[in-house]
This record gives structure tokens, C-alpha cells and sequence, in this order.
């Protein structure tokens, strides 16, 4: 992303259930996890065609990342905030990526716990 114009690809507090952490209790049973992805692009250059095909599907990201969630043990939060700024990175046209993933139901003091990662092609 440089300072031009730019499109950013929102998804905002996805909920899935997966198997997440690195406790005995977190490899038994999925738990809830929150993802917001901000994908960053030069935008569609012929956007007065009004057509999908011109423009990143945030569709496709969400997919990718309900398939990352099914296909298994995730150790950490960061591992599989990498696989999905590595997978946005892979997309035409994406310069940028900002993942968040949170686990809601970690503590009972707070909201949430997760990290949050910035990656640059």
C-alpha cells in the first residue's frame, strides 16, 4: 500500500468454532474465535462496469479463512493470523493486510484475547 488511492476489503468480526491454543482442553473442544481483516488494494480500475470480476470478493477471503478454521489444530492465534495475511497477500492486486484473531471466552475479566499483525508484499 503506498499513499495513493487505495480500496480496503472489510470483514469485521467473523465468528467461527475451532480448535485453537495450546492447552489440553483447547485441543478437545473448538471454541469461538473472532477475525477482522482489512485487505488492501489499488482498487478496481474499470469500476463503472459494476461487475465482481473487478474487484477483490471478500467472499472469497471469508471462505478461505472458514476452510483454514476446518482443516485442523491451530497451536497459536499468531499462526493463523499468518495464514490468512499470507493467503489475502496471494490475491491479485493486494498490496497490504491487517488480520486480527481473538478468543472471546479466554478470560471472564475481559473481551478478548488475540493479536493483531500487519503484512506488506
Amino acid at each position: 500500500m503506498d499513499t495513493g488511492p487505495y480500496t480496503k476489503i472489510i470483514i469485521r468480526n467473523m465468528r467461527l468454532d475451532m480448535l485453537i491454543g495450546v492447552h489440553a482442553h483447547e485441543k478437545q473442544k473448538k471454541q469461538p474465535v473472532i477475525i477482522n481483516v482489512e485487505a488492501y488494494t489499488d482498487g478496481p480500475t474499470d469500476w463503472h462496469n459494476d461487475t465482481i470480476e473487478n474487484v477483490l470478493n471478500y467472499e472469497l477471503i471469508a471462505s478461505a479463512i472458514e476452510d483454514m478454521a476446518e482443516h485442523g489444530h491451530v497451536h497459536l492465534v499468531e499462526t493463523f493470523a499468518e495464514h490468512i495475511a499470507d493467503f489475502c497477500l496471494k490475491q491479485d492486486g493486494v498490496s497490504a493486510a491487517m488480520v486480527r484473531v481473538e478468543k472471546p471466552e479466554i478470560f471472564d475479566f475481559m473481551d478478548a484475547v488475540g493479536v493483531e499483525i500487519f503484512r506488506k508484499k
